[in-house]
């Protein structure tokens, strides 16, 4: 199928037999379905539309469904996407992401799609999106050390701002003070910090490999980040480093939380013991 083609009818419903909430699945046909990575919203600011991707093509490529009338819309139809790569901003309808080489985003209602930046003979990481939707923040590999580099949203240009010393996963800009951000490393010392002039490069929560430390996103505006010591406990740290705090005693994997911090939601693993809404306090 071609972008703009439609797919329906897939949703299957059904009752949780312990707590009665009523889930609905989403997708049905014989593929792989992810939504977008935890620290992203796929669900779209009409509470109707979940942004979705899919191989079911052949490829890897976006995808929409309409909860109200149970369409599934292809958005996107070259076969190459970065599968958790996207990134959506409550700006606008855009979806921003990457493939090879380029950033590129397409919009989620009108399918427009264009190439923000091709960074030639590397590959990139996922993306984050800054609070006035201006720029994508994303990890170029290849030729050398990672780089964290933003990408202009008008499509007027791209900076590397930082090369790190050290290998980057994934990262993201702080909400409320955009000019920081966190970037994950490796098990010896997961989480960093970083200004987006490439200075102040410091580790957030000092720990070893002895402590499983993973999944940080930031509560709310981001006064505080997030962040699972599996598997004993969600916990959260200031931004500057201080006041390193256990907020739930739980086998916590992915947490993230409600745009002004009010609540959180958690998947659980080994044992999966289910989704839990946790209050942040």
């Amino acid at each position: 199928m071609c972008k703009g083609e439609t797919y329906p009818g897939e949703q299957r419903r059904q009752r949780d037999a312990r707590t009665g909430a009523e889930t609905v699945q989403l997708t049905s046909t014989d593929a792989i379905h992810h939504t977008l990575y935890f620290t992203q919203a796929s669900m779209g600011l009409d509470d109707n539309t979940v942004v979705f991707v899919s191989d079911r093509g052949g490829g890897w490529d976006l995808y929409r469904v309409t909860l109200s009338d149970d369409l599934v819309t292809r958005m996107t139809d070259r076969g190459d996407i970065n599968p958790f790569s996207p990134a959506t901003t409550p700006m606008d309808a855009r979806v921003y992401y990457t493939a090879g080489s380029e950033a590129r985003f397409v919009d989620a209602e009108t399918l427009e799609e264009d190439v923000l930046a091709d960074f030639g003979d590397v590959s990139l990481g996922g993306c984050d999106v800054n609070a006035d939707a201006s720029q994508v923040l994303t990890v170029k590999r290849g030729d050398g050390d990672d780089a964290l580099v933003t990408v202009a949203t008008d499509g007027s240009g791209a900076k590397a701002f930082f090369d790190a010393p050290r290998d980057i996963g994934y990262a993201q800009f702080c909400p409320g003070a955009p000019h920081w951000a966190l970037y994950s490393s490796g098990i010896n010392q997961r989480m960093w910090t970083v200004t987006t002039r490439g200075l102040k490069d410091r580790p957030l929560y000092l720990h070893d490999a002895r402590q499983w430390i993973t999944h940080e996103s930031f509560l709310g505006v981001g006064e505080e980040v997030l962040f699972t010591r599996w598997p004993d406990a969600l916990m959260a740290i200031g931004r500057n480093g201080d006041g390193a705090r256990v907020v739930a005693h739980m086998n916590a994997w992915h947490a993230s939380s409600r745009a002004d911090g009010s609540l959180i939601v958690a998947d659980t693993t080994l044992p999966d013991v289910g989704i839990r809404l946790i209050h942040p306090d």
